[in-house]
């Protein structure tokens, strides 16, 4: 199936209730190995793709250029629905950082900003309570915004992914809106732009070697702003996370200032970073991700190639498997035509682990910089 396809596919801190998980775990196991991750991409909440019902050669016939990044906004425009999913792992957070205890079975009531902004935006697909959660959403941003500076670690995460995924909420309702029969202006795109973009900067100026693809620099106590991280692996993890976080706020800041029926950018569209979010390392393979141990997260890293024969390889052979292994967009978008990878990765892009994110991130980012 290809990516337009998809358009058929509808550290303890203060203000967070006691008993909740800390901000980091050390490299103590929080699973047993017997529960690492096996769900299937259904278990785990997110859409399974499945090839349509058509002839072969009808179902190689290449799509409409037009058609792929209106696919790829609705995939995007799953993720609030997806995040009240039991089962479901957001691939932005790691699941150390907000699962109970030792239980993997991972729990956004612990967040409360993203709480707030996952009811919202179910509330405001009712017909009947639209009107009322609609005003609720728009009176949590304002507050979001005014609080943010006070913020730190994950209550500053928490805080960003809610203004994310209220984005994603207007973003969805602007597909909806676009299909509508009846006239009615729609409302203007990316009026709380600017606010996302400073408080993504804000976010990311906390870590210091977000854009640095080596692991060992996290051996360092100061590679990032959690004094409760006491491991690498600790410290790797938030990392990864705001690494991942800042790729989804350059996706939504760029799809959710976009004409979708023309293309083009609003005029009031400003980038996030476009050298950070070309040059920062991609996600980890699913392996490192899910890796319920320090022990078992440098197995998936050391598996890897050596990083500088990564960092200077010069291999063009076209491949997902190539793909996989380059480190950032701009090394990817150098070796690769924006066509090979919509066939290669159209059918993976998603939220269902962190191989899914990756690829959605490079296909976003195709149609940004490719």
């Amino acid at each position: 199936m290809n990516l337009p396809d998809l358009a058929s596919t509808p550290a303890p801190l203060s203000g967070f209730p006691v008993g909740k998980p800390s901000m980091v775990q050390d490299s103590r196991d929080f699973a047993p190995a017997s529960q690492t991750r096996q769900l299937s991409p259904a278990s785990r909440g997110t859409p399974v793709l499945t090839p349509p019902l058509s002839d072969s050669a009808s179902s190689t016939r290449p799509h409409p250029a037009s058609s792929i990044p209106l696919a790829l906004v609705r995939r995007i425009g799953e993720y609030p629905s997806l995040l009240m999913k039991g089962a479901f792992m957001s691939p932005l957070l790691h699941l150390s950082l907000y699962s109970l205890y030792s239980n993997v079975v991972p729990d956004m009531t612990l967040l409360p900003q993203t709480l707030m902004a996952i009811a919202c935006g179910s509330g405001i697909r009712s017909s009947d309570s639209s009107r009322f959660f609609r005003r609720a959403m728009d009176a949590a941003r304002q507050r979001l915004i005014a609080s943010f500076p006070t913020h730190q670690c994950m209550e500053q995460w928490d805080a960003l992914h809610a203004m994310l995924v209220y984005e994603v909420v207007d973003l969805r309702a602007s597909l909806m809106e676009a299909t509508e029969k009846w006239s009615h202006k729609a409302p203007v795109k990316g009026l709380r732009s600017p606010f996302l973009l400073k408080m993504t900067n804000s976010y990311l100026g906390h870590y210091p070697q977000i854009r640095n693809p080596d692991v060992g620099v996290f051996s360092d106590p100061n590679s990032n702003p959690c004094p409760a991280a006491t491991s690498a692996w600790a410290r790797w993890r938030i990392t990864e996370t705001a690494r991942r976080t800042v790729f989804f706020a350059n996706i939504v800041n760029f799809y959710g200032n976009r004409d979708h029926q023309t293309g083009k950018q609003t005029p009031y569209y400003e980038p996030l970073n476009d050298d950070l979010v070309l040059n920062m390392p991609l996600p980890c393979n699913e392996a490192a991700w899910s890796a319920r141990n320090e022990e078992d997260w440098r197995l998936a890293i050391d598996s890897l190639p050596p990083l500088a024969s990564r960092l200077s390889s010069s291999c063009n052979s076209l491949g997902c498997e190539t793909v996989s292994s380059e480190i950032s967009l701009k090394s990817i978008f150098s070796k690769f035509p924006k066509e090979h990878l919509q066939a290669e990765l159209g059918t993976k892009a998603g939220f269902g682990d962190s191989d899914e994110f990756r690829a959605l991130i490079v296909l976003c980012a195709s149609e940004q910089f490719a």
